[in-house]
């Protein structure tokens, strides 16, 4: 594949992973994107429990079903990162199409960890119309 342009996505500012469950995503809205990268930069330390932090497919944005928590990336934050710290997952070809949704997901919850949360991604050179998600208007 060519590259085109590489783009670091802000999905999530300060978010904070004290809880379990889905957090957020991010949707390729016209062209396909080839994801590289996974990240979060530690914004509040953990103090206590190692998170787990998931990137993960929906294959139609907002449906869970069928899905593997992990399946692009799964971060694992010691609690010995301080403020400051990257914690990342590369050298990764996941394409997303428009329509299907990379999802942020706290698999295993700390005590006071936040971070700002990205994605490394390049555009996927490819027309709309061959995309059966998507539907030119009038």
């Amino acid at each position: 594949m060519y590259s085109t342009d590489q783009v670091d996505y802000l999905v999530l500012a300060a978010q904070a992973c004290t809880s379990t469950g889905d957090k957020g995503g991010w949707t390729p809205g016209y062209q396909p994107h080839v994801i590289r990268a996974c990240s979060i930069v530690i914004t509040t330390k953990e103090t206590t429990t190692p998170p787990v932090l998931n990137f993960t497919t929906q294959a139609t944005a907002g449906s869970n079903s069928g899905i593997s928590a992990g399946d692009i990336a799964i971060l694992n934050v010691l609690v010995a990162d301080a403020v400051g710290t990257v914690i990342y997952k590369d050298a990764m070809e996941k394409t997303l199409t428009p329509g299907q949704r990379v999802v942020f997901n706290v698999g295993t919850a700390g005590s006071t960890l936040t971070g700002d949360v990205h994605i490394f991604c390049e555009p996927a050179p490819e027309t709309p119309l061959n995309n059966t998600k998507m539907r030119l208007t009038a």
